[in-house]
């Protein structure tokens, strides 16, 4: 039975564990994670199903657990864990975390929910799975953004953290591998990369676990005429593998060439502080300006549309949100071809694509892309960038997500 034709009296639980990245101060517990779109996206899949349940784990910096119900198209739970405890934290945390999902009431709603999904790709939405599968005995998903150990590879990480992290994903994937072998989990993947690497690697009678998510999208923004206040626009966490610095440096070079390029960055990240250094020491302190994090889906497409051209040089990504935003509001895009970005755009057709870590070819493009645009010669690609952009939907993607995943184990 297809899960969205199933019998009126007939319920379909879902469990989500969402179990990476942080929060804005332990006082407002305001999410702010790199997945903050897949938070929303299973939001809308929980508006597709009868009843669910969302498990954000966390612990604050107060070194106090806490739990808090929030009212919304399902039933949100808050457990423990964010990486700003200290290491008594975290071990007692490894304890914690089993055993509340191994509790007689939390257990009873996992035997009684029809699937599970870890958002997350870390310890513990590996025990949620281990938890699921292998004691409650029923299936799960994994969700899997870009491609993890790159994004690590290209971190400003210690070199110790940095190794034991990439020691921790190899673990990882191949208990993920071993659950999808068992047919006892699907993957569904946020980034083209990290799908052909689990394609090449699983048996061919494995295959049809993988999926590609590509969820990006809640609503299509409203388009509005905005004047075009700056330049250039980079959106996003500020850390050295979106390409932040090389974009000042690319800035640099034009300006020496007597051209002067405005840029706004909006965002928040690990490498904020080094990035206003490089501001002051390339002299950019005249065109670049810092507007802080986008706390609302307004402001971020007020932001978008206010600027000539957004440019993310990332050197490893999954789908960018808010390239696809871009896209959706006729603000052109030029982007690496990373992760799955060049499955998306297509150079010089909907969007433009650079080689990563170039500085100077990035500038080249900039200076040339502006040119195209001040002489209104790009409307081809921005039209053909927002037809692009309407596979990306919610609504579309939760429709596929529920019957292809879910509704494999209930036909």
């Amino acid at each position: 039975m297809n899960i969205l034709e199933r019998e009126e009296n007939k319920t379909i639980d879902v469990i989500y564990f969402h179990t990476e990245g942080g929060a804005i101060g332990t006082e407002t517990n305001e999410l702010v994670v790199p997945s903050s779109n897949l938070i929303d996206f299973f939001l809308e899949v929980a508006n597709q199903v009868d009843r669910s349940e969302i498990i954000f784990p966390r612990i604050n910096m107060k070194r106090k657990v806490f739990f808090k119900n929030i009212t919304h198209t399902c039933s949100l739970v808050e457990v423990p864990v964010q990486y700003d405890g200290n290491l008594f934290e975290r071990i007692s945390l490894v304890f914690l975390y089993p055993f509340f999902l191994l509790s007689s009431k939390r257990r009873h709603r996992h035997q009684r929910a029809t699937h599970s999904v870890s958002i997350g790709y870390d310890f513990f939405g590996i025990i949620a799975a281990i938890v699921r599968v292998y004691v409650i005995k029923k299936s799960h998903t994994f969700v899997i953004r870009g491609n993890r150990p790159k994004t690590v590879a290209t971190s400003s990480r210690s070199f110790f953290n940095k190794n034991f992290a990439l020691f921790r994903i190899k673990i990882y994937d191949k208990v993920i591998r071993r659950m999808v072998k068992n047919k006892s989990a699907d993957i569904w993947f946020q980034g083209q990369q990290k799908y052909e690497e689990f394609s090449n690697e699983l048996p061919e009678e494995c295959k049809h676990r993988l999926h590609l998510l590509n969820a990006v999208l809640r609503d299509f923004p409203t388009i509005k005429k905005v004047s075009k206040s700056t330049d250039l626009i980079f959106l996003g966490h500020i850390n050295i593998e979106k390409g932040i610095i090389d974009l000042l440096e690319s800035l640099a070079i034009l300006k020496s060439q007597g051209i002067v390029i405005t840029l706004r960055i909006v965002g928040s990240g690990a490498d904020l502080e080094l990035t206003k250094f490089k501001i002051e020491e390339l002299n950019l302190t005249e065109q670049v300006i810092l507007a802080g994090f986008a706390f609302s889906s307004e402001k971020v497409i007020k932001e978008l549309s206010s600027a000539k051209l957004f440019v993310l040089p990332s050197y490893t990504e999954g789908l960018p949100r808010a390239m696809i935003e871009s896209m959706a509001i006729g603000t052109p895009v030029l982007v690496t071809p990373v992760g799955g970005i060049p499955f998306v755009i297509k150079d010089n057709m909907n969007g433009f694509l650079v080689e990563p870590k170039k500085p100077d070819k990035l500038a080249k493009r900039i200076q040339e892309i502006l040119g195209l645009i001040d002489k209104g010669k790009i409307d081809n690609i921005l039209e053909a960038g927002k037809n692009e952009a309407q596979n990306f939907s919610f609504k579309k993607r939760a429709k596929i997500f529920l019957e292809t995943s879910i509704g494999s184990y209930n036909n």
